[in-house]
């Protein structure tokens, strides 16, 4: 759930106009409190902003401390996004143009001219997301989590609004994690650093190239890990689940190597195998991040794990211009699932298409 929060600098003519802002970049510092479900954010970098009333979506909980653009405090007031009768009249115009508006908060200022501005925001929020009845198949994926931060772990995707977010389609993202000494954290791309005081531990990490989005996941893991040639291979599991991490770290070495003499050097430092405490299945830059109904699946490491692998070409570091069609999930299958099939025997990969035609036609 997102709610809407306007930053307002002064009323404006009816000649002014209203637009989203767009972030270049975001370097996110976050400290979670694992009791409150909650978490103390900062987020700065660089915003493009217009002339005239400018906003941006965060999430509904946030209680914002201070918001600066090129270093001046900007005042605000806040409204649902889709709620917008409280707001300008060239906002309200602008916001109904757009797509659906999400239940969402939106922070809205002004300027005077169009630029590229420095800014930064500090806020605190609360992710608490029931995941209790959470359901994931292939027939009926079920409803998704935006971001929750439980005794068993911390999720927080795009969908949460933990950052900021405007029209940009691409950003540059850091991410300093400050979690309990006992967890670990992944997200996007590389870890740069890891230190532990006292009870709390710092984890950085960054993403060498623009994405679409930022995902953090942090959760009282046992990691262990292994390497391919120059990569990291690692795996963040559970205690209960260690047993199976040999397997996974040898396999998906393998995968690896595969994959970077047929195509080219592994995008990232390392690779991550993460396990999470409610249903996924989901492939972000240098990690995959698998249910642990999923991890105990014995067909999953000879199957979709090299899948997962082979998206950090196709998909996390080489990007789909979606106005022209998905082919990156095509040219995935084609190198993992369907090449595993070619390997088996000429008849499973007969098989294996005659089922993909079979699915596609009652798709």
């Amino acid at each position: 759930m997102r709610k809407l929060l306007c930053l307002v600098g002064s009323l404006l003519g009816a000649s002014v106009l209203a637009s989203p802002v767009t972030f270049d970049s975001h370097h996110i510092s976050l400290k979670l409190d694992v009791p409150t479900h909650s978490a103390v954010i900062t987020d700065s970098g660089t915003v493009g902003v217009t002339r005239g009333w400018n906003w941006f979506y965060l999430n509904d909980s946030a209680k914002v401390q201070k918001y600066a653009i090129d270093g001046r405090k900007c005042t605000f007031r806040t409204a649902r996004a889709k709620d917008t009768t409280q707001l300008p009249v060239k906002v309200r115009e602008e916001l109904r143009s757009g797509a659906e508006l999400p239940d969402a908060m939106l922070v809205m200022f002004e300027s005077g001219k169009g630029k590229a501005a420095k800014f930064k925001i500090e806020y605190s929020a609360v992710f608490n997301e029931d995941v209790s009845n959470i359901r994931f198949s292939r027939e009926s994926v079920g409803r998704e989590v935006s971001g929750t931060i439980l005794d068993q772990g911390a999720y927080l995707s795009p969908s949460s609004y933990f950052y900021p977010q405007g029209s940009e389609q691409m950003s540059d993202y850091s991410v300093t994690a400050d979690i309990p000494a006992t967890w670990s954290s992944i997200c996007d791309g590389n870890l740069l650093a890891s230190t532990t005081a006292g009870e709390r531990k710092t984890e950085s990490w960054h993403n060498p190239y623009k994405n679409d989005g930022c995902i953090l996941m942090a959760a009282p893991y046992v990691p262990s890990n292994t390497t391919s040639d120059s990569t990291e291979i690692v795996c963040l599991f559970f205690h209960a689940d260690t047993s199976l991490a040999p397997n996974y770290l040898k396999a998906s070495a393998g995968y690896v190597k595969m994959y970077s003499d047929l195509i080219g050097p592994y995008p990232f430092k390392r690779f991550t195998i993460a396990e999470n405490f409610f249903p996924t299945g989901y492939g972000m830059p240098g990690w995959t991040l698998l249910g642990q109904s999923v991890i105990r699946l014995p067909f999953i490491i000879s199957s979709s794990l090299g899948h997962e692998v082979l998206h950090n070409w196709w998909g996390n570091s080489v990007y789909v211009d979606y106005n022209r069609g998905n082919w990156c999930e095509g040219l995935t299958v084609y190198g993992a699932d369907y090449q595993y099939k070619l390997k088996e025997s000429p008849a499973a990969a007969r098989e294996y298409r005659k089922d993909i035609l079979k699915q596609y036609v009652s798709y």
